[in-house]
């Protein structure tokens, strides 16, 4: 079919944006969610697939919380997916260092020998493994997104992974990588900064307040409250203390209780009056999610995002709102977001239409067009995506989105503090 011809049809009447009704999901319940497993799927299965799933509960029995940096802790840096020149990572390095930690930066970080790649798909995956092993290193730092990650899922050792109890953070490409890693490694991992950005204020308070141990964090209080860095003076203690007691009241997680006590502390909450609601409500659920398109890419393999009774976290870049509309459409017709507890969208950074399809319905029109049917709380505009004011999101971590008061509370502190 002619593209444009499609795509001009489909923007002619404003009722079509509107046309697709949600599908019925699967559970109401969106308070206790996901099986041990990681799976969201209930079909005939072989008895070679239930087997191999008795394999990995028994490996992997409950979700692990990494352990917290510290002052003198080592950071890896590495490249996953596409590389960097030396220049790029001088700010993310002097960041992390000004953090009181070591870094130590890997020898396949750069660009320039395999085309859009750091280093061929066998030598990038060797080398996070290596990083990964190290026992000298304590967390690992994506230098950055690009492509790539999806090229070196199958030679990665989840179990290793998870073994090493590491924190692994990035975001756009490395999305790939930290839904892989809570499939199949069942372990928390990090949607924030890469080493080859500036880490401003607001990153930075954000990633004190997510990874790091009490005594290297921040005096200001655990609520940021816009994209400017700017804290509230008083922290709402009570507000902290009840959602504390209800988490502890309804856990229905007994195999991740003992990991989630040793890392507790009073919710991480993040609000801004500017942010859009799209639908009212509230609701609890691990975090999943990050870049739009990587999230669609992965549908059908392996490593496919799991989003029952989840909070799906979504961002991107450069793309326009039919992309958005195709992309959104994508994961409804996969019923994932009909199966989602809440949606939390990013900054959708440079979206505007292009000439290319005139008229055009804007960014806003799609994503209410998409997601007010769905009839789930989801709230529009928090600080995350391809902009300098980045939150550090823990995928896997128990959350709750408040839409009616625009909050995202992270009910439990995602790092081990031993």
């Amino acid at each position: 079919m002619n593209r444009r011809r499609f795509v001009t049809s489909l923007l002619a009447s404003s009722s079509a944006l509107y046309a697709l009704p949600a599908l019925a999901r699967e559970s109401d319940n969106r308070t206790h969610i996901d099986d041990i497993d990681g799976s969201d799927t209930d079909g005939a299965e072989s008895g070679q697939d239930k087997n191999r799933k008795k394999t990995e509960k028994k490996k992997s029995a409950h979700l692990l919380f990494p352990d917290a940096l510290k002052k003198g802790s080592v950071v890896g840096i590495v490249a996953p997916a596409s590389g960097v020149s030396p220049d790029e990572v001088k700010s993310g390095v002097k960041s992390l260092e000004a953090l009181g930690c070591t870094v130590v930066l890997g020898k396949s970080i750069y660009r320039g020998s395999a085309g859009f790649l750091a280093a061929p798909d066998d030598v990038r995956a060797a080398e996070f493994m290596e990083f990964i092993n190290r026992k000298d290193i304590d967390a690992i730092v994506c230098a950055r997104g690009g492509y790539g990650v999806m090229r070196i899922l199958p030679m990665l050792d989840f179990e290793a992974i998870r073994q090493s109890g590491k924190i692994i953070m990035g975001y756009s490409d490395i999305t790939a990588l930290l839904n892989a890693i809570f499939i199949k490694s069942n372990m928390v991992s990090f949607h924030g900064p890469v080493a080859s950005g500036e880490f401003d204020d607001f990153t930075r308070d954000s990633v004190v307040k997510t990874l790091f141990a009490p005594e290297t964090s921040s005096e200001a209080p655990p609520e940021l409250t816009d994209n400017n860095g700017q804290h509230k003076t008083k922290e709402k203690k009570a507000m902290a203390k009840k959602l504390s007691a209800k988490h502890d009241k309804h856990n229905k997680f007994p195999n991740t209780t003992i990991i989630a006590a040793q890392a507790a502390t009073d919710p991480i909450v993040y609000t801004d009056p500017a942010l859009t609601v799209i639908g009212a409500g509230k609701a609890q659920g691990r975090l999943v999610g990050g870049n739009l398109t990587i999230v669609c890419a992965t549908l059908g393999t392996p490593y496919e995002i799991q989003t029952q009774d989840k909070i799906l976290f979504l961002e991107d870049v450069s793309e326009e709102p039919y992309r958005i509309d195709r992309m959104l459409t994508h994961l409804w017709l996969a019923s994932k977001l009909q199966q989602c507890a809440a949606i939390v969208l990013g900054k959708f950074s440079k979206s505007d239409p292009s000439n290319e399809y005139v008229p055009s319905y804007n960014l806003d029109e799609v994503l209410r067009s998409r997601l007010e049917p769905l009839k789930i709380p989801v709230v529009n505009g928090f600080s995350f995506g391809h902009i300098k004011s980045k939150l550090t999101l823990p995928v896997g971590a128990l959350a709750e989105l408040d839409a009616d008061n625009k909050k995202l509370s992270i009910l439990e502190k995602p790092v081990v503090i031993s």
